[in-house]
């Protein structure tokens, strides 16, 4: 019997699809799906991060912007203005300059080692809405300052509630030299 002539470039395709055929029928589709489906999700998460992250970058600290006003009323972008010129305008020793009282934090019903303690950690520890002072010194300079109240007032009642008992380590009462 004589065998059919065969194209070369014609034989080569149907060996392709042969074995295309071969390997569809080996590996199923439903094995290579889950892969798919992890890189798939594996983008959309990059994606989400690359969102938030840009989000966060583009965002000024909105709350600090806006201070509230200081007798009612509506606060507007002059005050926030006229705010950090007037911080900016301060020496940097008075950043961390010792203050006995802190304003607006009431420690009268503590013992005089318990007055101690609360001033000297309200002396050392830095206030974290940006501006450089201790927070004793963010309540005396920037009374409209929304992050060092709350945070004295948790210092205040941990110390009152004697978590923090004595402030070994903290900056001490600076002596003045006459």
């Amino acid at each position: 019997m004589m065998q059919p002539i065969v194209n070369p470039a014609q034989d080569g395709l149907l060996h392709w699809r042969a074995r295309r055929y071969a390997r569809c029928m080996t590996e199923p589709a439903r094995r290579r799906f889950p892969l798919r489906l992890l890189a798939g999700f594996a983008f959309l998460v990059f994606a989400v991060a690359v969102v938030f992250a840009l989000r966060g970058s583009l965002q000024s600290s909105g709350a600090r912007a806006k201070p509230l006003a200081a007798i009612g009323g509506e606060a507007t972008e002059e005050d926030g203005m006229a705010r950090a010129e007037r911080l900016a305008a301060l020496d940097s020793s008075e950043k961390t300059a010792w203050l006995d009282e802190v304003p607006g934090v009431d420690v009268s019903m503590f013992t005089p080692a318990r007055r101690e303690v609360f001033v000297r950690f309200a002396n050392a520890q830095s206030c974290t809405c940006g501006c450089g002072f201790t927070l004793a010194a963010c309540r005396r300079y920037d009374s409209e300052c929304e992050v060092s109240l709350p945070r004295l007032e948790r210092l205040r009642d941990s110390v009152a509630a004697g978590l923090l008992a004595h402030a070994n380590g903290l900056r001490k009462r600076p002596v003045l030299h006459r």
